[in-house]
């Protein structure tokens, strides 16, 4: 997770994506689920576009390789209003330590 953490904080889209297996299955919602790598690569780029990021993880649940992560995130948007987000990924690792799942439940201050 901390891998995670420093490369959204430095806005590294490539980096995050480097912890995902090429087959990941990635639900960006429970209804939203990315196929391919360029549909998890363009989700990503949001990143880009968010600063002051303040993003804190905490594995509160670990079952072999399965984790169940809270997750809080702050930002400024590019109109510099602070947005506010949080929910909890449910993740898998394979033997590489290389995210092969990933479901994410979140919320957001709107």
């Amino acid at each position: 997770m901390d891998q995670f953490v420093i490369a959204w904080k430095k806005r590294d889209v490539d980096k995050v994506l480097e912890l995902f297996t090429e087959d990941v299955e990635y639900w960006e919602t429970p209804f939203k689920r990315l196929i391919d790598p360029e549909e998890l690569k363009l989700e990503w780029e949001s990143i880009k576009s968010q600063n002051n990021i303040d993003i804190k993880c905490e594995v509160f649940l670990k079952d072999q390789d399965n984790y169940a992560v809270k997750w809080n995130l702050e930002y400024l948007n590019e109109d510099k209003k602070t947005k506010k987000f949080g929910g909890v990924y449910l993740i898998k690792l394979d033997a590489d330590n290389k995210c092969n799942y990933f479901f994410h439940c979140g919320e957001s201050d709107e």
